[in-house]
């Protein structure tokens, strides 16, 4: 598949320009080993340029801020090239579009702002550049193979930045129950330490009980809150709830 854009996003120029250049190889017939030292030594630096020193003082405000921009540089491409009219572009959008909202909590909750959570979205922010670099590359043209690639890369890089946070999120999206009683969170008497997102998206229970965010007890507990609210005898549930 082959998507076609003429557009080039805000920002993009900008991401152009902190990308790493390709890797230059150099050799003669009279010297192989040149070429091996140049390739070696360029994939080294690229690496070395993604890592990010435990002393080096980040700005998690402002990584946030620069790395929402690159985010919304690569959405503005991939609706312009016709997310509505094709699945696969709708589907990335939508990945891009939580991702977007994960680094905004990051932005303005300071608490989520840490020498760890910077250092992973150092990480995060230059897969975001790739990512622009491929989408706005040839005046918008890319194939779904790279984009495919580039969103497995940033989805990756994404959930390293969320492990990162003092807390956790917990998301409890798309689930769907017709009669019974469902939990889509985590049980547990303890959590981790820090903020807890809980985010309910999309959910539907049909004549039944569903549960969409931390329960705190043992699997005792649970049990006990089964039995309290199952129906019993000719009773009916006749409602359906959205969360």
């Amino acid at each position: 598949m082959f998507w076609n854009n003429k557009r080039t996003p805000r920002g993009s120029s900008a991401a152009a320009e902190k990308a790493s250049p390709p890797a230059t190889i150099s050799a003669t017939a009279s010297t192989p080993s040149s070429a091996t030292t140049s390739a070696t030594n360029s994939a080294a630096a690229a690496r070395a340029s993604r890592r990010v020193p435990a002393t080096v003082q980040i700005d998690v405000g402002a990584e946030a801020t620069a790395t929402t921009d690159l985010v919304d540089s690569a959405l503005a491409v991939i609706d312009e090239a016709g997310a509505k009219n094709s699945p696969v572009l709708q589907k990335h959008g939508d990945e891009l579009s939580e991702i977007r909202e994960l680094i905004q909590k990051i932005r303005y909750q300071g608490d989520f702002q840490t020498p760890d959570v910077g250092r992973a979205l150092v990480k995060f922010k230059a897969v975001a550049e790739s990512l622009v670099q491929v989408v706005s590359a040839d005046a918008g043209n890319f194939t779904a193979r790279d984009l495919d690639k580039s969103m497995d890369e940033i989805t990756n890089a994404a959930e390293n930045v969320r492990k990162q946070l003092a807390g956790d999120i917990v998301t409890a999206k798309n689930n769907v129950i017709e009669t019974g009683f469902q939990i889509n969170a985590p049980i547990g008497k303890t959590f981790a330490e820090g903020r807890i997102i809980s985010k309910a998206l999309g959910n539907r229970a049909i004549n039944a009980n569903q549960v969409n965010s931390l329960v705190y007890g043992s699997a005792a507990d649970v049990l006990g809150l089964i039995e309290a609210i199952k129906w019993t005898g000719g009773s009916k549930w006749t409602y359906e709830g959205r969360g």
